[in-house]
């Protein structure tokens, strides 16, 4: 199975990857303006269509919407474009979808628009209530080609059975982390076999159970020698922060890949 890419920005996802994103445009983004909106502006109301402002909006936030386990599953890619009512004070009180190629996306894309901010547009220096359009695009992403892909699925499987909390028995880890392998976590350097089968080496690299892998992104260096898996992941509210976690991997003396080293940010 191939992984997957939802671009909300140039962002990637877990096995098989997935990433989603947001058309580059700037930070202005073409508006749906009202032509005859003034300061006093009723915003219990949407706002027009069309409205003619002095300033657009811009983004000052954005959210990544998530790639739809069911559409990674069927290898779906497709493009939603939607509609956004921002008000006066930069936030997304609607979201309307305006064209999709599969329903399955629609529901992150209304999730994700829905956490963009904006520096609201202005009227002769006041702040109104406008429509933007958002586009967002799902596309599968090849990987690297001088890369077994089973192997690949095995590799990115294993480092999802880690950060979950689930079990690896000892087969695995023989079989997917080179002996020597370390993780680095903020100033520690931890030995990876030993951080993963014990429990008080593991929690630092385990993630939380509200948090989810929103994407995984593989690169090959030039020599095709050493292949890099970065890692998003991402917990609910505002407040939460995404963390990464970075592997490289090598092929080893019979010629398959493992992990040599897995660098997380705290």
């Amino acid at each position: 199975m191939k992984p997957l890419h939802v671009l909300s920005l140039v962002v990637i996802l877990m096995t098989p990857c997935a990433f989603a994103q947001e058309q580059d445009t700037g930070n202005a983004l073409p508006l749906f303006a009202v032509e005859q909106q003034t300061a006093t502006q009723d915003t219990s109301r949407p706002p027009a269509d069309v409205v003619r402002v002095d300033s657009d909006p811009m983004i000052v936030e954005r959210k990544e919407p998530v790639y739809p386990e069911a559409a990674i599953n069927a290898n779906l890619e497709g493009e939603v474009w939607v509609k956004a009512w921002v008000d006066r004070q930069g936030r997304v009180r609607d979201v309307q979808i305006l064209k999709s190629d599969s329903e399955i996306f629609n529901k992150s894309v209304i999730e994700a628009a829905r956490g963009f901010r904006f520096k609201p547009a202005l009227i002769k220096d006041k702040p109104v209530d406008v429509w933007v359009t958002l586009p967002f695009k799902f596309r599968l992403a090849e990987k690297p080609s001088s890369v077994d892909h089973k192997r690949y699925d095995e590799l990115s499987q294993f480092v999802r059975d880690v950060l979950e909390c689930k079990a690896v028995d000892s087969t695995r880890i023989r079989a997917l982390v080179f002996p020597e392998a370390y993780v680095a976590i903020g100033g520690e350097y931890i030995h990876l076999i030993d951080a993963i089968r014990s429990q008080a080496g593991a929690h630092k690299i385990l993630e939380q159970p509200n948090r989810k892998i929103t994407f995984t992104k593989y690169d090959m260096n030039m020599n095709g020698d050493a292949s890099f898996m970065t890692v998003k992941t991402e917990g609910k509210g505002r407040n939460s922060k995404p963390r990464f976690h970075t592997l490289v991997m090598f092929s080893n003396a019979k010629g398959e890949w493992v992990i040599q080293e897995w660098n997380c940010s705290q």
